[in-house]
């Protein structure tokens, strides 16, 4: 059972005895819990996506940053093993440059989920559907390993469900480093499938899918496993709460650790906010049709 607890954040938040606050309110409200964290004093670990709109997500990190306290958010994907060594071979520059990097996440969402939480499938709490919900993972991957997205041409739709925000996403994207490539997004999918990233370079491409991460030289048609152990979250492209723990009690670890020893989280918030600006550049080229510089 669970001795304390409050109907008002602001109580907990205000406790002495309380160092760090984990998120896990919707989207939307993200950025205001963590604000008032950190003018407390409080560590933040915020689950995804950071908060969904730029301004919220600029004030946050202007407030840790104010207040000396670390902001973390959880990207369970990045703790990976596989995914790990992926992005060291990628920082390498072992596979050459990055030529096309692209990503899906055509997932399955039934009308009943939305009905049961009223924040989901909303613009002003979910923040977006498919991409800022489930896809935002997706693109975090993808943006870690290929860098920072310059130009995105985006449309969103609504095709099969009764929400406010998208149930289908598509986007063509450049990287600052030349490379092009696709996301894609669905909630629609049935039967669903979980996350697909391919990573393409000049002497090999890195492929990612269902938690599982490979690498294929281009001379070889072989796939080597860069994964050392099991897939840490089980396929979550059907049902949401088909995962493991691991990888958040990664990340709380890190979390703690980095208080400790005064560093930076494994994924702080300037990290985390990259796949969020990805998506809000999305919505914002298929709202005024038009490509969307991010920079």
């Amino acid at each position: 059972s669970v001795s304390n607890w409050y109907t008002d954040s602001n109580e907990l938040i205000m406790r002495a005895d309380i160092d760090a606050v984990s998120i896990c309110v919707p989207s939307g409200l993200h950025g205001d819990i963590a604000i008032a964290c950190a003018n407390a004093k409080k560590h933040v670990l915020c689950e995804k996506p950071l908060d969904i709109s730029t301004a919220k997500m600029d004030a946050m990190i202007r407030a840790a940053a104010d207040n000396s306290v670390k902001q973390a958010c959880v990207f369970q994907n990045r703790t990976y093993t596989g995914v790990k060594a992926a992005k060291k071979l990628l920082d390498s520059g072992v596979l050459g440059r990055i030529l096309i990097a692209d990503c899906y996440s055509k997932e399955y969402r039934s009308p009943e989920y939305y009905k049961t939480a009223g924040w989901r499938g909303t613009w002003e709490l979910d923040g977006g559907g498919c991409l800022m919900n489930q896809g935002v993972h997706s693109v975090d991957i993808l943006t870690w390993f290929a860098g920072p997205v310059r130009t995105i041409r985006g449309r969103i739709e609504t095709k099969a469900r009764d929400i406010e925000v998208e149930d289908c996403a598509f986007a063509i994207v450049t990287f600052a480093n030349g490379a092009t490539g696709v996301i894609e997004g669905s909630t629609i999918s049935a039967p669903g499938r979980d996350d697909y990233i391919e990573i393409q370079c000049e002497k090999g491409r890195i492929v990612y899918d269902s938690g599982r991460t490979h690498l294929v030289w281009s001379n070889s048609q072989n796939l080597i496993c860069l994964d050392t152990d099991d897939p840490e979250d089980t396929n979550t492209a059907n049902d949401p709460s088909a995962f493991t723990a691991k990888g958040h009690t990664y990340l709380v670890h890190d979390l703690i650790s980095a208080i400790l020893d005064n560093r930076d989280p494994y994924i702080s918030s300037h990290s985390a906010r990259k796949a969020v600006d990805i998506i809000l550049g999305i919505y914002q080229s298929s709202k005024e049709n038009r490509e969307i510089c991010l920079f």
